[in-house]
């Protein structure tokens, strides 16, 4: 099984050419350089460990609730940034219902759970049936 963090997968992937080449980031462009990222995970690797599954955030998350405090530098550091995150946000979003509904990649997103969450269950559940497993984060 072929585990991908689709968060971080996707963000690297436009990050990539929003700094180099100061490409202007649209759903489409978006859409291109996540899919041709995941595409070429999925042919390099699924020989040997089969079929992909996109693992995705969930908008709500229960480390939030647990610790207040989760992640909450991020926002800060985001403020004095050059790139759009709401626009990368909107672009995520995007492309990850496109795929849901129009390619052949299982997509999962728990509610309350991040990425993370779920690529560690996953991958404990492959471990108890031996099944070869590969995280692509």
């Amino acid at each position: 099984m072929i585990l991908l963090d689709y968060s971080a997968v996707a963000i690297a992937a436009m990050m990539i050419s929003i700094r180099k080449d100061k490409e202007q980031l649209t759903e489409s462009f978006a859409l291109h350089m996540i899919l041709n990222t995941i595409r070429t995970s999925n042919k390099r690797l699924s020989n040997d460990f089969g079929k992909m599954v996109i693992c995705c955030d969930n908008e709500t998350k229960w480390r939030k609730t647990v610790f207040p405090l989760y992640k909450y530098k991020r926002k800060e550091k985001r403020k004095n940034d050059d790139i759009d995150w709401d626009l990368v946000y909107k672009c995520l979003e995007y492309v990850k219902e496109e795929i849901r509904t129009g390619f052949p990649y299982l997509v999962v997103e728990v509610h309350d759970a991040e990425a993370d969450d779920v690529i560690g269950a996953l991958a404990e559940h492959a471990a108890r049936i031996e099944e070869p497993t590969v995280i692509v984060s």
